[in-house]
């Protein structure tokens, strides 16, 4: 993490007192309600603003918060933006911050390492936190056709335990955090990347990381192949919060382009599954929560804004889990999705139908995961959802 000097041009500043000295700050104000659990917040900068990090001191009573600005990611429509992440507290409402950094940038909490070739880890004060694969792997005694790459696996939760799967053997196909289609058809070819059949996930190129106090990113430039061609370009982004004592969030934002020939995508028959999924590591007292409550039955095809898988991970007495929460802005939202206890949770997206990804034109979507200690009650999954929502509005303005 590197930078220096204010985040924002001083003409935005007001003079105010940070760390025992008087210093030129822009001024931020917060708008949104009351919180029971921490919120991620994203505020876009002004074009030439520097990366970095410091603290918003409080103008009106709420405690001092850590930021990190970036010029990296989709997050703000391609200009600069600083994130932080707002501790449980009262309504917000015309609480102002003073934007204000210390003589250097905050130390990074996340860093990451490269476990193997295009297998990269992230940890986050020396825990790690989540593995991505960018180059193809196969588990030993799997079939090759299975080999793939291009997804998360492991995803730890706050306290060390495996959350999720891969290659299990009831499923050798699922893997950790991924999206796939068990039908792909394209210039007249029958595929799969749900059973890693006919095509495959490439890395293309590494777009960029950053490892900082508040948040680390990274970026992937993925192709779908079938053969030697491209159909489809990839742009994935994955943004991952500093946990508190509750959970972290982690962002993930994909764009979709097809190349010269239509794409079509279509859930399996009668069940509909195809999509953004989640494989869960072997567990005990496993529970699934959705918005509509807790489930006693699996469910397919029935629309949830969010589920969240919760039990007992690697023979540990507390519970612990993580939720799937869809962006309203998606297609199709509420999606219809798939749950089942035996340690899965997918989005259904386009579900009993097909969608097609039209040449060169591009398709968003985003997700958040939401890693948390307990069950969905004590977790906040619902809170965490409502706080991705409808998130506190705040803005950089003239005093």
């Amino acid at each position: 993490m590197t930078g220096s000097g204010w985040i924002v041009p001083c003409a935005l500043s007001v003079a105010c007192c940070a760390i025992g000295r008087t210093v030129a700050a822009p001024l931020a104000t917060v708008t949104g309600e009351a919180r029971d659990v921490s919120v991620p917040i994203t505020v876009p900068l002004p074009m030439g603003a520097e990366e970095g990090s410091g603290e918003l001191l409080p103008a009106a009573g709420v405690g001092a918060v850590v930021w990190q600005s970036s010029t990296r990611g989709p997050w703000a429509g391609g200009q600069p933006w600083a994130g932080a992440v707002l501790a449980p507290g009262p309504a917000l409402d015309g609480a102002r911050f003073a934007v204000v950094r210390g003589k250097e940038a905050r130390p990074a909490a996340f860093r990451f390492e490269e476990v193997d070739n295009g297998v990269v880890r992230l940890l986050e004060n020396d825990r790690t936190v989540l593995v991505y694969h960018s180059r193809p792997t196969l588990a030993e005694g799997v079939p090759e056709q299975f080999r793939r790459a291009g997804y998360v696996h492991p995803i730890y939760g706050l306290d060390g335990e495996v959350l999720t799967d891969d290659f299990p053997k009831d499923h050798y196909h699922h893997r950790g955090l991924y999206w796939a289609w068990p039908y792909i058809d394209v210039a007249g070819q029958r595929v799969s990347s749900w059973y890693c059949q006919g095509i495959e996930t490439r890395c293309d190129r590494w777009l960029d990381r950053e490892a900082g106090p508040v948040f680390a990113l990274f970026g992937l430039d993925n192709g779908w192949y079938v053969g030697d061609r491209e159909v489809v370009d990839e742009l994935v982004w994955y943004r991952v919060w500093a946990a508190d004592e509750v959970g972290r969030a982690i962002d993930v934002d994909i764009v979709w382009t097809a190349g010269d020939d239509p794409v079509v995508l279509t859930g399996v028959e009668e069940k509909g599954y195809g999509g953004f999924c989640l494989r869960f590591a072997p567990r005990e007292a496993t529970a699934i929560t959705t918005d509509a409550g807790r489930l006693v039955q699996d469910t397919l095809e029935v629309p949830y804004a969010w589920a969240d898988l919760s039990a007992r991970f690697a023979g540990r007495a507390e519970l612990s889990g993580a939720a799937v929460f869809i962006d309203a802005a998606n297609p199709g939202f509420p999606n219809g999705w798939i749950t089942r206890h035996y340690g899965f949770l997918g989005v259904n997206w386009p579900g009993l139908r097909s969608v097609t990804l039209e040449p060169h034109r591009p398709v968003h979507l985003q997700y958040r995961v939401w890693v948390h200690r307990g069950d969905a009650g004590t977790g906040a999954v619902a809170a965490a959802y409502q706080a991705f929502r409808t998130p506190p509005r705040v803005t950089l303005r003239e005093p």
